[in-house]
């Protein structure tokens, strides 16, 4: 069978990946934090058997992670950071997330928690408990208030390399090996706006469009070889 089979399958499978992740961003454009990924090819040589042989995949995708538009809600649990970072929280199982944007209540323990239930950690390393039945603000640094008073105070964290976090859903993320641990680093909060979706619609389209152009080209292609093989083990057939 013919080598270049194999590297049309290979570039067929790569754009259809690309597909996925564009028509992931897509329908993600309306969710607040969320930032979109970006993907590429990658070349790869497979020495073990034909070293003039060449498969295409695409690489790990990455974030963007040019902010979104800010949102005005008016809303006084709703906060977007106004430079690069992040809020830190937990899960409900303790693991340790970051928080691009949030709509922050009173969580049915008691604590500050996002609508997902993560929980706020607090400058202490502890949730930030509020008193039941009284408004809470926040302040542009990251304190909590109630009853005139702080209660406690949003810790900011950043990391080092923020392309390569790991989205959990929505405008929250976790760190991997590659993005590297989470550090505090100073920040402010927008209160009474979300951070919108990155997502450019417009661009988004085009790119399907051209992704989807290329798969079929190579669908084409695949055709043509299996139709050159067939004619190949007629002749000698005969």
């Amino acid at each position: 069978m013919t080598y270049g089979i194999y590297q049309a399958t290979a570039g067929a499978v790569a754009r259809q990946n690309q597909v996925d992740i564009v028509a992931g961003d897509l329908a993600n454009r309306d969710t607040a934090g969320y930032r979109s990924e970006e993907v590429t090819f990658e070349t790869v040589l497979r020495e073990a058997r034909a070293p003039n042989r060449q498969m295409v995949m695409t690489s790990k995708a990455r974030l963007d992670i040019e902010p979104g538009p800010l949102l005005r809600t008016d809303r006084a649990g709703d906060f977007a950071l106004r430079g690069p970072g992040y809020v830190h929280a937990k899960t409900e199982g303790g693991r340790d997330v970051l928080l691009r944007t949030a709509s922050l209540v009173r969580s049915p323990d008691g604590l500050l928690a996002d609508q997902n239930g993560h929980t706020v950690v607090g400058d202490d390393g502890l949730g930030i408990r509020l008193i039941e039945d009284v408004p809470f603000q926040l302040s542009a640094d990251g304190r909590v208030h109630q009853n005139e008073q702080v209660i406690g105070r949003l810790t900011f964290h950043q990391v080092t390399d923020e392309t390569a976090l790991e989205r959990l859903g929505g405008g929250t993320y976790v760190t991997t090996e590659a993005s590297g641990p989470a550090f505090e680093q100073p920040n402010t909060l927008a209160v009474g706006y979300l951070e919108g979706s990155n997502v450019q619609s417009l661009e988004g389209m085009v790119k399907l469009i051209d992704l989807e152009r290329g798969f079929q080209a190579s669908m084409k292609v695949i055709q043509a070889y299996r139709e050159a093989d067939e004619n190949l083990i007629e002749r000698t057939s005969q």
